[in-house]
């Protein structure tokens, strides 16, 4: 199966997140086991000072040149690999990086791809309250796509409408409220 770089910089991401975690958690044990077994002597503390100073800079070293690769991996993400990585469901901790990018592309594919998660019953309410603020930073690029988001104000859900008037208000500079049959009223005439 091939991945796409958006994916694998993720995995990669929460990977080191994890093993990190891990790590700082072993060095918080010895540190206190040691400090039970060992007499404070200054060559020791000066010893465990330095050697832990250089472990810490080639450790912080080597994150910063991944974590330089897996920004940019994420900055630089298409169209289609945030729309794949929005589809499954085990990279949820992604979702808002590629809903983030998608509204940085601003392109209509991208537009699109955004309005999809919003309509989408199934995606999780969070995340299309994600894509709608999405939707809201690509301004009036996301103009277009208005009649799409006032078809929201009809959800169930209020923050959800909530969300796609703010999104409306700012991608029409209109303040039309929360009546959808004023927002397409007003839409048909511009």
């Amino acid at each position: 199966m091939n991945k796409n770089m958006f994916i694998v910089s993720v995995e990669i991401a929460q990977k080191i997140t994890k093993y990190l975690s891990l790590v700082l958690a072993g060095i918080v044990v010895l540190g206190a086991l040691s400090r039970q077994e060992f007499n404070f002597s200054l060559g020791y503390v000066l010893g465990y000072g330095v050697g832990a100073y250089i472990g810490w800079y080639v450790v912080l070293m080597l994150l910063s040149s991944i974590f330089v690769q897996v920004y940019f991996a994420i900055k630089h993400a298409t169209v289609e690999e945030c729309v794949e990585c929005l589809r499954q469901k085990e990279h949820k901790v992604a979702h808002p990086l590629a809903l983030n990018q998608l509204a940085r592309i601003k392109t209509p594919d991208a537009l699109s791809a955004l309005l999809e998660v919003t309509q989408d019953e199934n995606m999780d309410k969070d995340l299309r309250k994600q894509a709608l603020s999405a939707i809201r930073k690509a301004g009036a690029h996301a103009r277009e796509h208005a009649p799409a988001i006032v078809d929201i104000l009809g959800s169930g859900d209020k923050s959800l409408r909530k969300e796609a008037i703010r999104t409306l208000k700012t991608i029409t500079g209109q303040n039309l409220g929360e009546d959808p049959e004023q927002w397409r009223q007003w839409l048909q005439q511009g």
